[in-house]
């Protein structure tokens, strides 16, 4: 379905703050009505000169389509600031609210409500976090074979010699088979799907605190392949071999995300499934590549608006010494083709309370640009950066995870200006500076003070 906008472009010229000079682009200028030329999307059309009711963030707040401003330095060690972004994410909404949260649970009866939802019924259900017989004495013959590999070429074989010992060690305690699933108290569980093996595996995130991350693996046919996210299909130049459709595909995504009770994710893209093969022997590693199916990609959306979803990776002045912290994401991924399910991710930290500040106050655009400018020289001492030229480039009005204040072990989506300087990466956005900004006071939100709060954070 297209969302409908109507985008105000009567306006357009200087704005003037008090700390730079700069040019926004398509500004609504007032809060219920103004005449206008509109561009259009779907079946919605407005005709020259006619007036209408502005009901919207862009129109209430006086958001620009796209920006171009140079930020005063002043006396600080960087030589240009600048926000450039021909096409500023805002979303369709009247508005936005304070969504309240909980961390979600992996207990032993999650485990066991998803393994049956996802595993075929009156199907045994087994417990694999230990290796069994077979297993480990296809291990020791590959170590045997390599030991006498080496000691034919002369070299040094006192590591092989230890794995063997190591194997055969195990394989004296190692049972025939799985153990059923019992009580659930185990991690990864095998079963059956369509009367195919799967695994299914559950992580803890990050620190081993509250939230989900699992993995459900199944086969892909004879051949040994890699297989990867490809580009989007709408991009796809090359044929794919799956006679799988995409809204198959997609059909199928929403069925298992049914099956593993995700709620409040949307699917966000459909890719290709790339497949390849290397060939070793060549000096080269000459790889082959053909694309046989598809990746549903789904992300967390509150009240219809995708949460940002960067990765601090490439965060040049978040590369903190010994400390290791990230954004908290949530996802859904679906690897899918004829031959059924090949790959199902998801990640889980929160679950919603029911608990909501509906149609929160919100900076205008130029209140935003004031706070931006007051409160960088103090986040980038508190974090500096060796760059002495950002230019933020991708600017969005989004949601973030932070702590509640006022609740212990509470958390809540908030409303958040994100302004991040970004190169792309396989057309995903990897940021290497990265602002946010509470959308509703001002502040800059302390990254690795919230990761560290929320369990994202290690030392």
């Amino acid at each position: 379905m297209i969302k409908k906008r109507i985008r105000y472009i009567i306006f357009a010229g200087a704005l003037s703050i008090t700390f730079c000079a700069s040019g926004c682009g398509k500004k609504a200028v007032d809060d219920q009505k103004t005449e206008h030329i509109t561009e259009t999307q779907g079946e919605t059309t407005v005709d020259e000169g006619e007036i209408v009711e502005i009901d919207n963030l862009a129109g209430r707040l006086e958001i620009p389509d796209s920006c171009n401003i140079s930020i005063d330095t002043g006396t600080s060690d960087f030589e240009n600031i600048q926000i450039i972004d021909d096409k500023i994410d805002i979303p369709y909404t009247n508005d936005m609210s304070v969504v309240y949260l909980q961390t979600v649970k992996t207990d032993n009866s999650y485990k066991q409500k998803i393994a049956e939802a996802i595993f075929d019924a009156g199907q045994d259900i087994y417990c694999c976090d230990q290796r069994i017989k077979d297993q480990v004495e296809q291990d020791l013959e590959l170590a045997k074979e390599e030991y006498e590999d080496r000691l034919a070429q002369g070299l040094d074989v006192s590591d092989s010699e230890l794995h063997i010992e190591q194997l055969e060690a195990e394989l004296l305690k190692v049972s025939e088979e799985y153990p059923l699933a019992g009580d659930y108290q185990g991690n990864s569980f095998c079963g059956v799907i369509d009367g195919k093996d799967y695994t299914l595996s559950f992580y803890n995130h990050f620190d081993g605190s509250d939230g989900i991350s699992a993995y459900l693996f199944g086969p892909y046919g004879d051949t040994e392949y890699l297989y990867f996210e490809g580009p989007p299909i709408d991009e796809m130049t090359e044929t794919n071999l799956c006679e799988m459709t995409p809204d198959d595909a997609s059909d199928a995504a929403e069925k298992i995300k049914e099956q593993c009770g995700i709620t409040g994710m949307e699917q966000s893209d459909i890719l290709a499934l790339e497949w390849r093969t290397i060939d070793y022997s060549e000096t080269e590693n000459n790889t082959d590549i053909e694309y046989n199916g598809y990746v549903v990609k789904y992300t967390k959306e509150i009240n219809g608006t995708q949460v940002y979803q960067g990765k601090l990776d490439n965060v040049k002045n978040l590369g903190l010494d010994n400390v290791d912290f990230d954004i908290p994401t949530e996802d859904f991924t679906v690897y899918v083709n004829d031959n059924g399910l090949i790959q199902v991710h998801w990640k889980m930290i929160f679950s919603e309370t029911g608990k909501e500040d509906p149609s929160v106050k919100l900076l205008t655009w130029d209140e935003v640009l004031d706070a931006f400018s007051s409160h960088l020289p103090e986040y980038y001492a508190k974090y500096p950066t060796d760059d002495k030229s950002i230019v933020f480039n991708d600017v969005r009005l989004t949601y973030y995870p932070v702590t509640d204040e006022n609740e212990e072990n509470g958390y809540k989506f908030i409303p958040v200006w994100v302004f991040a300087e970004c190169e792309d990466y396989s057309g995903t956005k990897d940021p290497l500076q990265l602002i946010i900004i509470n959308a509703m006071d001002g502040s800059i939100i302390d990254l690795p003070e919230q990761a560290e709060k929320m369990g994202f954070y290690k030392e």
